[in-house]
């Protein structure tokens, strides 16, 4: 659903694709018309992917009539399982992908699983953030994604969303987003070969420290929290830093950092595109970029994993973020890099002031974040997802009624 996208979600869904790949796994996708285009143009993207295009509109038709637009999809899916037989389809979205796979399926001898995101199935109202917001969807996706025969929980955040809708434990699998640790492993600086401590310097070669943020401009995201903390801790340290904000619409911030008179401190990169193809997802642009920092701060208000902590993990960043959905899953609540309630500007300044100040601090942290990311390595994530498909692979006759 999402190739060739650059968000968390899509660069899960590329890596799993990869190893699904390498591991002579048999399957092809179906994938928004307009993304079918891309890949059409770009046949780097194809890698050897048998490719094929939803029909146009179903999901504007969603919009105007969700049972209509179930109608229009479940068309294509019954003329897709008769020519290429599928034994398990696996839907990246409840809604509207999955939730109308699912009814599609009951009654069927055709296995579901259903991974959901994030957006499709979490809801907070403080920030109008989730399509269930709307009373129709919300129906119709609780209703149906009953019948899909497994659940893919990527966190303990969406593990209690799957609950809190009526789905059983049995069918919930729990298998974390992950990244290629080897993409993101640093370079051995001049100060590494020397054995010297991590953070006598910054990692970027110069005396000027550097926090990283990457992801797009959303008020989920927390970025006024951010900018608040800057200019506190801008008001009260006296050693250099800056805080490079790496994603869509980042640029929008310019006239609040002017504002508040610390333009100078921000560097706005704006998105980064992934290479053009699919081992270069994510770009080694944006790789090196993780290289290059001394600090990951992800200040979110709601995440249902963060892949962009892992990717800041593999590169040996210590973390700091917020005690929220998702964020929490990442750090054990802590246990793995630094964490703040989320929306306090001061609180979040204190704890970046403790690193910019602190190299033994920082170098405790580097170490756990290390570790933590060998536990989201790929190989073994997507192995996880395989057996899943093989247990699904066997037809069975579902019943209608559960």
């Amino acid at each position: 659903m999402f190739l060739p996208g650059v968000g968390g979600a899509e660069r899960s869904l590329s890596c799993l694709l990869d190893e699904m790949h390498s591991e002579n796994v048999d399957f092809f996708l179906l994938v928004p018309y307009r993304n079918w285009r891309y890949c059409r143009k770009n046949t780097e993207l194809l890698y050897s992917r048998k490719i094929f295009p939803i029909l146009p509109g179903y999901q504007k038709l969603a919009k105007i009539s969700i049972n209509i637009a179930h109608i229009f999809l479940s068309f294509q899916l019954t003329i897709v399982q008769r020519l290429l037989k599928p034994n398990c389809w696996h839907a990246v979205g409840a809604f509207p992908i999955g939730a109308m796979l699912a009814k599609w399926s009951s009654g069927r001898s055709v296995r579901c699983v259903i991974r959901a995101p994030g957006e499709d199935i979490q809801i907070d109202q403080s920030i109008g953030y989730g399509v269930r917001l709307d009373k129709s969807i919300d129906k119709f996706l609780v209703e149906n994604l009953q019948f899909a025969d497994a659940f893919i929980a990527h966190s303990r955040s969406i593990y209690s969303e799957y609950k809190k809708i009526g789905i059983r434990d049995e069918k919930i699998v729990e298998v974390p987003n992950g990244v290629y640790i080897s993409r993101f492993a640093r370079r051995k600086t001049n100060v590494e070969q020397d054995q010297r401590p991590p953070h006598s310097g910054s990692k970027s070669g110069n005396q000027i420290f550097k926090f990283l943020f990457v992801g797009r401009n959303h008020p989920k995201k927390g970025l006024e929290t951010l900018i608040e903390a800057t200019r506190i801790l801008s008001s009260k340290n006296s050693r250099p830093f800056i805080v490079e904000l790496v994603g869509r619409n980042v640029d929008q911030l310019a006239s609040t950092t002017n504002r508040l008179g610390i333009a100078q401190i921000f560097s706005l990169r704006g998105e980064i595109r992934s290479g053009r193809s699919f081992q270069e997802h994510p770009s080694q642009e944006l790789a090196e970029l993780y290289q290059q920092a001394d600090v990951f701060v992800l200040p979110s208000l709601l995440e249902s994993f963060g892949v962009v902590l892992i990717e800041a993990m593999a590169a040996g960043l210590p973390v700091i973020t917020t005690d929220t959905d998702g964020c929490r899953d990442v750090i054990r609540g802590g246990k793995d890099g630094i964490m703040v309630p989320k929306g306090d500007a001061q609180a979040l300044a204190s704890a970046m002031a403790r690193l910019l100040e602190d190299s033994n601090e920082c170098a405790k942290y580097e170490l756990l974040s290390r570790k933590r990311a060998e536990d989201f390595d790929w190989e073994k994530l997507a192995r996880m997802h395989i057996q899943l498909y093989c247990q699904l692979s066997t037809p069975a006759k579902k019943e209608r009624s559960l």
